[in-house]
């Protein structure tokens, strides 16, 4: 990433169909898989970073990625974190 901080969860993405979604802003967090919450899985290095004005770099990794694997990321102009 651009500042090197990240967030990582413990889960397993076992089929194509299987989408990890984070959302997040000022004041919630929420990360689901199939609709159900894996909040618990983020791991303890974790930072909820801020986006920096200009580019902003994300990496996608795993422990085992299929070469279809990929990543949407979107950012919407709105209130700071705090």
């Amino acid at each position: 990433s651009t500042t090197g901080e990240y967030l990582e969860f413990n889960t397993n993405l076992a089929t194509s169909n299987d989408v990890l979604t984070i959302n997040y802003d000022q004041d919630t967090c929420t990360a689901t898989v199939g609709g159900n919450s894996v909040l618990n899985t983020q791991t303890s290095g974790s930072t909820y970073f801020k986006l920096i004005p200009g580019i902003n770099n994300f990496t996608l990794s795993g422990l085992s990625m299929g070469s279809g694997a990929y990543a949407t990321v979107s950012a919407y102009s709105a209130w700071p974190l705090s």
